[in-house]
């Protein structure tokens, strides 16, 4: 599976700045990064741009910092934007959806029975709509490292890969895709044996 299903584009991220500056236009590169989640030079060079495309107005503002307006064809390009991001998240979530359905369905057909989910983002609860439509069991849900005590996805207590055993799952799907190889090793030292998928398998 290709992972530009899961990674938002460059689109995405310009959306993101372009947010973020509409909501503060004296945010410091370094915080503007952070939020993003980008490289220090990268938010520089992407700024750059978006004033060379007329998209923000650069202005100085003491002592010594620059503020960041959005420009009327900055929001025009954000509307833009916003829009390609609710049909990216329509379109991520049917091909999420599909795939997970597809290895729930092809578990059931091998005479599973009972299941285990683990990872606690976004995709385990699509994974939890998708189980409904199966005669398979959760016997839980489960994340690497340890989980915050109070955490629940879609009503069901989130446990630590250490309590998988005494609950005899017949297979795990992983479900946290960027995290898929630290929990597989994880999985290896409790449930050695048991059937284990990724969602990008």
């Amino acid at each position: 599976m290709r992972d530009g299903l899961y990674k938002p584009s460059e689109r995405m991220r310009d959306l993101q700045i372009l947010d973020a500056l509409h909501e503060n236009p004296t945010i410091s590169q370094r915080d503007l990064s952070h939020r993003v989640n980008i490289a220090l030079g990268l938010t520089n060079a992407v700024l750059r741009r978006m004033a060379r495309k007329g998209w923000i107005k650069l202005k100085n503002i003491p002592p010594r910092r620059i503020a960041y307006y959005v420009t009327p064809q900055g929001f025009a390009e954000k509307a833009k934007l916003t829009m390609d991001f609710m049909s990216y998240t329509v379109r991520h979530y049917a091909v999420l959806k599909n795939t997970i359905g597809r290895k729930l369905m092809d578990l059931q057909e091998k005479g599973v029975r009972r299941i285990a989910l683990c990872g606690a983002g976004d995709e385990t609860e699509v994974a939890l709509v998708t189980l409904q439509g199966t005669d398979l069991e959760l016997v839980g849900i489960f994340e690497h490292g340890e989980p915050i005590s109070t955490e629940t996805v879609g009503g069901h207590r989130v446990g630590k890969i250490s309590d998988l055993p005494g609950l005899q799952p017949e297979a795990i799907l992983i479900t946290d895709i960027g995290n898929a190889n630290a929990i597989r090793e994880a999985l290896r030292a409790h449930v050695d044996g048991t059937p284990v998928l990724t969602i990008a398998d």
